[in-house]
C-alpha cells in the first residue's frame, strides 16, 4: 500500500509540473511532492497565494528573507490523498490566478 502511494504522488506531482510549465510559468526541476511555482515579485506571490485560499486550495508564498530577493515562490505540496480530479481542479485555478497577474 505504501509503495502505491509513493507512486501515485509522484504521478500527481509530474502531471501538475508538465501542466505547469505547458501553461507557460517557471517551474523549479524535481521529482519530490513539492512544486515550486516562480514568480520572483513578492506582491504577486503574495496575492497569487491570497486568491488560491479563497479558491479552497492552501498554497503557502515563500519570499525573502526565506529565499533571496526577486525568487519568491508559491510552494504547492502534494500527497496521496489528491484525487486526479483535486489535481485538475488545482492546475485550472492556479492558471486562472496567475494569468491575471
Amino acid at each position: 500500500r505504501q509503495r502505491q502511494m509513493c507512486i501515485r504522488v509522484r504521478a500527481s506531482t509530474k502531471w501538475v509540473r508538465a501542466a505547469m510549465t505547458e501553461a507557460g510559468f517557471d517551474i523549479r526541476p524535481g521529482e519530490h511532492p513539492i512544486v515550486p511555482i516562480m514568480l520572483g515579485d513578492v506582491n504577486s506571490t503574495l496575492h497569487a497565494s491570497k486568491k488560491l485560499e479563497e479558491l479552497g486550495f492552501l498554497v503557502i508564498p515563500i519570499r525573502p528573507p526565506t529565499v533571496p530577493e526577486g525568487t519568491s515562490r508559491l510552494r504547492c505540496t502534494f500527497s496521496a490523498a489528491h484525487t486526479d480530479q483535486d489535481i485538475a481542479r488545482f492546475a485550472a485555478a492556479v492558471t486562472e490566478v496567475l494569468e491575471t497577474l
